[in-house]
């Protein structure tokens, strides 16, 4: 979200550089900002719906954790670090909590707040059904704090206004998707991978998420509240408004159709089959795509774009699984390589006339090699996706390395196994199921696994079978139990002679 792209005077913050004198820019900044946050909903049912029923209490619970945890944080420092008067480029040095807050104050940190909760939500899907909650209200601070801010505030200053051509990025491609998407790849790498993913004879299990409706229905909303994200920022500068946002929303739709696609067709190709997962995210691999220069380009140009996202996001999968990373909602793909599509695609397809329409500016005004430019502008935006890469990469190897060092990273692989809503959060999103996979085995001295008891006259059970893993060797061991605590010991193999405490919370009457 490269908001400003402006020359400060030295004593002017970046916040009042803009000029909402029109209220009409400032209640449509306002309202589409609104609309941004509905991705917040979409990412929620995309999450829930692409892990396992075991999970998805937790993975729910981290999606509201950081909305608060950013929104404070942006409130108190963070907003000030990207927007507040710059010391010598490098990191504001006002409008902490938002002391003496004007109409553009106010405004431009609602608007930059819900770009941050992307930015942060992104990396929950990544590290999906092993991390612990503790890991992620820490990551999300500082997301809040170091990451976004001074990318934000870099893009807005010397890289905006130190080279003959200014960085471009009209909606956050790289201050939303790619620090996202390499917090999300560093932290996949540092966690490793779920219990079972990749084997030792080089077979890799497949964990399907549990809910395809919530996929499709989450994808949706993503793709409503993007036209929130790539419309919104043509209401922050520029004499010709409507059209910049006009341009926008049609390229979003175009890169997010040549995309998905694509994606679609590349499936068929190699499966002969229809994947909805697939085209789901290839929605996203498009809007992704198409971020950084929603305005910039022609429409057509836009679905060259998706489709060369499409592309990426397929065969960056097969990467990342290569390489025996697991990433169980792909964020890392979607938002980290396709970003760079967009990104690059600035030094290759935007035109000087479209970039001054929406950042109108005395000079740095370049043009992307299908517009004449001289490759200026594509070497600007390497320098960018380079110092911006590293930022958010070595920020998050330090955080995750940290908190991995200190055991609050990942859970422990009993409560991996069992559910991390189980286990760790209390109530499942599913108290009514019980949720089975693999052969079974029985307790010692059982005939059978343990069946829900019902009373007399009773229309529900008074305790339920809890079905869960084994640690050392993974079969499924059956555990009744009611208002005391159970035990059970797997004889399935010689190395289970481990006693199963039933953890309280298990307990459903």
């Amino acid at each position: 979200m490269n908001t400003t792209e402006v020359i400060l005077a030295p004593a002017t913050s970046i916040a009042n550089s803009f000029d909402f004198s029109n209220g009409i820019d400032g209640v449509a900044l306002l309202v589409f900002s609104v609309i941004v946050f509905v991705q917040q909903s979409g990412f929620a049912s995309l999450e829930a719906g692409g892990v396992q029923a075991k999970n998805v209490y937790n993975i729910l619970l981290d999606n509201i954790v950081d909305k608060l945890i950013c929104s404070l944080c942006w409130f108190v420092l963070g907003f000030g670090f990207a927007y507040g008067q710059s010391f010598h480029g490098f990191v504001g040095s006002s409008h902490f909590a938002l002391t003496g807050m004007t109409i553009e104050a106010g405004l431009l940190w609602f608007f930059s707040l819900n770009f941050l909760l992307t930015s942060c939500t992104i990396v929950s899907g990544a590290l999906a059904e092993r991390a612990r909650v503790e890991a992620y209200v820490a990551y999300a601070a500082v997301m809040s704090l170091v990451i976004f801010p001074f990318t934000q505030h870099w893009t807005q200053t010397w890289l905006a206004t130190k080279f003959s051509c200014r960085y471009l990025d009209f909606a956050g491609g790289s201050t939303v998707h790619l620090i996202g998407g390499v917090a999300a790849l560093v932290g996949c790498i540092i966690i490793k991978p779920r219990t079972g993913r990749f084997n030792s004879d080089g077979t890799t299990a497949v964990f399907r998420g549990h809910n395809i409706v919530l996929v499709a229905t989450g994808s949706l909303q993503l793709w409503l509240g993007w036209y929130g994200f790539n419309i919104a920022p043509a209401f922050l500068q520029g004499d010709n408004r409507t059209m910049v946002a006009v341009r926008a929303a049609v390229n979003t739709t175009l890169s997010i159709c040549g995309s998905s696609l694509t994606t679609l067709a590349l499936l068929y190709w190699r499966t002969q089959g229809l994947d909805l997962r697939y085209t789901c995210n290839g929605i996203l691999g498009g809007a992704v795509a198409i971020t950084a220069l929603a305005a910039y380009v022609e429409p057509w140009y836009a679905f060259v774009i998706g489709v060369l996202g499409g592309i990426v996001y397929v065969y960056g999968v097969d990467l990342v699984e290569w390489f025996r990373i697991d990433d169980p909602l792909e964020a890392s793909v979607v938002h980290g390589l396709c970003s760079l599509v967009g990104l690059l695609g600035a030094g290759v397809f935007a035109s000087a006339a479209y970039v001054e329409e929406s950042r109108p500016a005395p000079s740095g005004i370049c043009s992307g090699f299908a517009h004449g430019g001289n490759g200026m502008q594509l070497g600007v935006q390497l320098l960018g996706i380079i110092v911006i890469t590293m930022l958010a990469g070595v920020v998050s190897l330090v955080l995750f390395s940290a908190l991995q060092w200190c055991g609050y990273l990942r859970v422990e692989r009993n409560w991996e196994i069992a559910g991390l809503d189980r286990m760790e959060n209390a109530p499942p999103a599913y108290p009514d199921f019980v949720l089975v996979n693999g052969p079974s085995c029985v307790p010692e001295g059982a005939a059978s696994a343990p069946k829900p008891y019902s009373p007399p006259g009773s229309t529900r059970p008074a305790w339920r079978a809890y079905l869960t893993l084994c640690p050392p060797c993974q079969c499924l061991l059956g555990i009744g139990h009611g208002s005391t605590l159970g035990t059970v010991v797997c004889k399935n193999h010689p190395c289970c002679d481990v006693i199963w405490w039933c953890h309280p919370m298990l307990t459903y009457v």
